[in-house]
């Protein structure tokens, strides 16, 4: 039954490239969990922030809007 169940997971993980990916890192014990994973790189953090911030400040300026876009 457990040979049953891997062969149907390793299917499964073959299917989607990052599944894939997840599942060779699990069997060479690395075991990732991104549904769990809080921790990030604070400058792209802050990046981000930066980057809801101005999107706030600009969010009724059709001239703003514009300038982003370019």
């Amino acid at each position: 039954m457990q040979h049953t169940s891997r062969i149907n997971e390793a299917f499964n993980a073959l299917k989607k490239p990052v599944e894939r990916a997840l599942y060779l890192l699990k069997l060479k014990g690395l075991d990732i969990n991104f549904e769990n994973e809080t921790t990030m790189d604070a400058e792209f953090l802050m990046e981000q922030l930066e980057l809801r911030e101005s999107l706030a400040e600009i969010e009724n300026n059709q001239a703003a809007l514009d300038e982003l876009d370019k």
